[in-house]
């Protein structure tokens, strides 16, 4: 096991502003989503031809890559802990993963919480894999489910909503548990940008006195799955148990470990090469299977 965390992200570590925190009850979430949305610019991304639209109402961005197979396609979710990110957040994101997959990518503008907590950010994915089977006529199991973070678990959640559409599932470094109880949780919650208070926060955003709606879950219904972590990241632990809970359902998993990264790697390619390296790997496992 890797001992030291890339040294790529020692200043970005060091300076305490870039932790990921509950933010005061007197900020206006305006406020705390602007932040966040200027702390997450990246590099801008390949040329690629795309849209913005409305499916019944829920917000997308589809990127098209040209001459893209038109029977398949690829939905993603953004991450922000259910309460931040958007579209421009993951953008250079998107435009990588649709290129690299050649796959029209639909990027959903799911509700956020706390305005509207579970399941309104499911129902709205759940929406948009309707419209691409209904409307669109993709095929069933011709549908790869993809988010990072927050959006790993909409994603792991719409997919076990709707299986026969599924045919495969790509979780980076999932959010999974409300109790941030992991041993990786204690390790890293502090001073690796996501911090546990902020995880905690998120939860109480988004479930709002509900359930885990992943308790008690079939995986055994889920489609091929590719689960990415990161070494030193708070979710590392919970990314890695899901991986074997997924597998020993009998569903064919693949685990990308990356030792020596932080929580949010694959949206930092102006720190390390790893991020489009992750993202390559999710679309060559997108491709072979909706072959």
């Amino acid at each position: 096991m890797t001992k030291a965390v890339d040294p790529a992200f020692r200043d970005l570590l060091a300076d305490p502003r870039n932790a990921v925190r509950r933010p005061p009850k007197h900020i206006p979430m305006e406020m705390v989503r602007a932040a966040a949305k200027a702390a997450m610019a990246t590099l801008p991304g390949p040329d690629i031809n795309w849209q913005d639209c409305e499916v019944s109402g829920v917000r997308v961005r589809v990127y098209q890559p040209s001459n893209a197979p038109e029977a398949s396609a690829v939905v993603f979710f953004h991450g922000g802990g259910f309460v931040l990110g958007d579209l421009d957040t993951h953008d250079r994101m998107c435009r990588v993963l649709a290129l690299a997959a050649h796959r029209r990518l639909v990027a959903v503008d799911y509700r956020r919480s706390p305005e509207a907590s579970y399941p309104a950010a499911v129902d709205d994915g759940c929406c948009v894999v309707d419209w691409l089977s209904e409307a669109l006529g993709v095929h069933d199991g011709a549908i790869a489910l993809v988010g990072d973070s927050a959006g790993a678990h909409i994603a792991l959640t719409a997919a076990l909503r709707r299986p026969a559409a599924v045919g495969q599932l790509s979780l980076i470094y999932p959010i999974l548990d409300p109790a941030c109880a992991s041993v990786s949780a204690a390790l890293f919650g502090d001073g690796f940008i996501l911090t546990r208070d902020a995880m905690k926060w998120f939860w109480e955003c988004y479930l709002a006195g509900q359930h885990n709606p992943l308790e008690c879950a079939d995986f055994s219904v889920l489609p091929p799955t590719t689960v990415v972590t990161a070494g030193f990241d708070p979710l590392r632990d919970e990314g890695l148990a899901l991986a074997d809970e997924i597998a020993a359902a009998g569903v064919a998993i693949i685990r990308r470990h990356y030792a020596a990264m932080i929580h949010g790697f694959a949206g930092m390619p102006h720190l390390t090469g790893a991020a489009d390296e992750a993202l390559a790997a999710v679309a060559a496992d997108i491709s072979t299977a909706l072959k």
